[in-house]
């Protein structure tokens, strides 16, 4: 999850999840199923609730938390389904001496299930989070600066599950969800300085001409992202038994797309951006699609008066991104599992398998950095000009790029006796090829300029520079002529 983030590689942001509708929540530790992929070493999952429950109105208090929250699980009667509802409201101040700056979460959860002709298994859902983080003027604070997050969450999922029960077949289930994750970063600012000061924006190599930032001024920075990710999958079960063996097989294919429509980074006012800050619009960049197969049996077979049970496991990735260097990356995750019940209340069991984590888009396009040097700096009447040499990191991409793999291997001992649950596990996981980062040093070279000997700047000069020389040319007016600078020194870089 994740992937469509342009922030550094983290989790996911659960302040958004609302809490009353969690009926109960699963940590898969250790190697998990084929049916997981795109994970390091481990699985949350969150259950909502779902059936017939009576009205349940809860509120909660404490020095920086305030919740309400009420849901109902209604019968629709004549197997119609249930319809469960629920409604939530939170604010959490971040430091209770100075309550300026709050989360505030508002959700809706709203969940259908129904069982048609006794075969087809219906379900549908939709959350809806309309929240964030706000900071309003302190009074302890300069006046006027405020940042402001928002932080909206809708899901939609839907599963339909064909009870067929055949010789062949148990199950078939199909499942899709769409989640649309909606961010954006305000942060007004206010900036003074006491002279001129340069504001470099250029984004092609060469020599140009600052512009110059206002002595005070108001700024407003923007980050806008619109996480948008979409999952569907068919997933095939058969359970059998002969005696005391038992098999269940499961196999199945997903798909999911994740991609960002924000419009990104940006100023409201571009005159007012930040010294070297550049635009960076989200949705320049492609959707980035994964296909996945995956087949899993599991096994439990009589050994004597013990038990063993097996499962393995393996999962076929294939990454899509069009126009893309890592277009078609195709790998292979093996997993394996056994338990051996060697006596009543007492089993060894250990497992070992590969997973993968796709690399979300802090990783694919990594962000354009630039060089701004400074040039040349005059004087003339009031004002001061600048003039600055910018180039371009030159990002390479790395066709031989491979998705972070993790080895995991566990052994455990787990035991009862006189009502009490006894485990000990021991693991060894090892993370091949993180994402990083390399820089490779490129030299270069720029002209750093200076006045011509008994020249006298003009109080209001017309400036022209040359982007590929660095030569800069003044004159007092039109009747003039153009006067270059002389060139100081040419540095260069090793």
């Amino acid at each position: 999850g994740n992937n469509a983030s342009f922030g550094e590689m983290n989790g996911v942001d659960t302040r958004s999840v609302a809490v009353e509708n969690i009926e109960s929540i699963e940590v898969i530790t250790g190697v998990p199923s084929a049916e997981y992929g795109d994970l390091n070493s481990g699985v949350v999952k969150i259950n909502t609730r779902k059936g017939r429950t009576p009205v349940n109105v809860t509120f909660s208090v404490n020095p920086r938390t305030y919740q309400a929250s009420v849901s109902k699980g209604i019968d629709l009667q004549e197997d119609n389904g249930v319809l469960n509802i629920s409604a939530e409201w939170a604010r959490a101040v971040k430091k209770i001496i100075s309550p300026y700056e709050s989360y505030t979460r508002s959700g809706i959860t709203l969940g259908y299930s129904n069982t048609f002709s006794k075969v087809l298994r219906f379900e549908a859902g939709f959350t809806g989070n309309i929240g964030g983080m706000n900071s309003k003027d302190d009074p302890d604070a300069f006046s006027g600066e405020y940042e402001k997050e928002r932080d909206n969450v809708f899901r939609g999922n839907t599963s339909l599950t064909w009870l067929l029960n055949k010789s062949w077949i148990t199950n078939l289930k199909l499942d899709a969800s769409v989640n649309f994750n909606d961010n954006l970063y305000h942060f007004h600012k206010y900036e003074s300085f006491a002279s001129n000061q340069p504001s470099v924006h250029a984004e092609q190599e060469g020599y140009f001409l600052a512009d110059r930032l206002p002595m005070t001024y108001f700024s407003d920075q923007i980050i806008d992202s619109k996480e948008l990710d979409f999952a569907a999958s068919l997933k095939y079960n058969w359970h059998k038994r002969w005696d005391d063996m038992k098999s269940s097989l499961k196999a199945g294919v997903q798909w999911k797309a994740n991609g960002n429509v924000g419009e990104g980074e940006y100023y409201q006012d571009p005159s007012l951006a930040a010294n070297g800050y550049r635009p960076r619009p989200y949705s320049q960049y492609p959707f980035m699609h994964n296909l996945s197969v995956y087949a899993e049996e599991h096994l439990t077979l009589p050994a004597g008066k013990t038990k063993l049970e097996v499962t393995a496991g393996l999962r076929l990735e294939n990454v899509f991104i069009k126009n893309s260097l890592y277009n078609n990356k195709t790998t292979l995750s093996p997993r394996l599992n056994a338990k051996w019940e060697i006596a009543e209340g007492l089993a060894i069991r250990g497992g070992w398998g590969i997973t993968e984590k796709l690399p979300s888009y802090h990783i694919l396009y990594p962000k354009q950095e630039y060089r701004d040097i400074q040039t040349y700096g005059f004087s003339h009447g009031e004002q001061t000009s600048y003039i600055y040499y910018t180039q371009p990191y030159t990002v390479t991409y790395n066709p031989e790029l491979r998705w972070q793999r993790n080895s995991n291997s566990e052994f455990g001992i787990d035991a009862s006796f006189g009502g009490m649950k006894l485990s000990l596990v021991g693991f060894y996981n090892v993370t091949k090829g993180p994402y990083n980062f390399l820089s490779v040093y490129e030299p270069y070279s720029y002209n750093i300029l200076q006045r011509p000997e008994g020249f006298t700047m003009p109080s209001d000069p017309s400036i022209k520079v040359d982007s590929q020389t660095g030569m800069l040319y003044v004159r007092g007016s039109e009747d003039e002529y153009w006067t270059p600078m002389d060139v100081k020194v040419t540095d260069h870089t090793f």
